[in-house]
């Protein structure tokens, strides 16, 4: 039977080859109309997880939720002596759109021993990496007084991941494909034959 077909293709290879490209661009255009997005939503409606959120955000509006860490290093002394830079970050942070609450980061347990270390959870009534480019500059222009006092300024958390620059893959997806053609060259022993499934 395969080979059969096989013969049959290699008759008619216009056909055949026509035939994917019309397979591959109507996959495209149903993806591109009618595919979807990944959702890192997480509500489990029903579950006893979701009850106690459920519950927990009744009595608390700025409990629960999805978290961020804003790090702060003092490279040249001690993050403390730079409070008033500090508390106006966090209120810049409180009053960005989706952030529910923003802890001190002067708190006890929030500063290393050495003191040129601390950071506040940022809580956010929604993943901040679904809030795009445009938030993150928001973001950027909340701690912009921490940064402007010397006070190094880095993101963690789902705000560090958020903040993360786009991965470029180019150079990888080339590394694959000429790896790949490699394989189908020694299998097929043939350049036409080789190339026609990467294409």
């Amino acid at each position: 039977m395969i080979e059969t077909l096989g013969t049959w293709a290699a008759r008619h290879r216009r056909w055949v080859i026509t035939g994917w490209l019309i397979a591959l661009v109507a996959a495209a255009i149903g993806n591109h109309a009618l595919g979807g997005v990944y959702s890192d939503t997480l509500t489990i409606p029903g579950s006893t997880a979701q009850q106690g959120l459920d519950l927990l955000r009744a009595h608390d509006k700025t409990a629960g939720g999805q978290s961020g860490q804003v790090v702060f290093v003092d490279h040249g002394g001690s993050v403390s002596s730079q409070q008033a830079a500090l508390n106006q970050t966090r209120a810049n942070l409180q009053g960005l759109p989706h952030v529910l609450a923003v802890s001190d980061p002067l708190s006890q347990g929030t500063v290393s021993k050495d003191g040129s270390t601390a950071y506040a959870t940022v809580n956010f009534d929604t993943n901040p990496q679904s809030l795009g480019e445009s938030y993150i500059s928001q973001v950027d222009k909340a701690v912009a007084p921490a940064r402007k006092a010397g006070v190094n300024v880095s993101y963690g958390g789902q705000l560090g991941q958020a903040a993360a620059p786009k991965a470029n893959d180019v150079a990888s997806e080339l590394i694959g494909i000429a790896v790949a053609l490699l394989v189908l060259l020694a299998g097929f022993g043939s350049v036409v034959a080789g190339f026609l499934p990467l294409l």
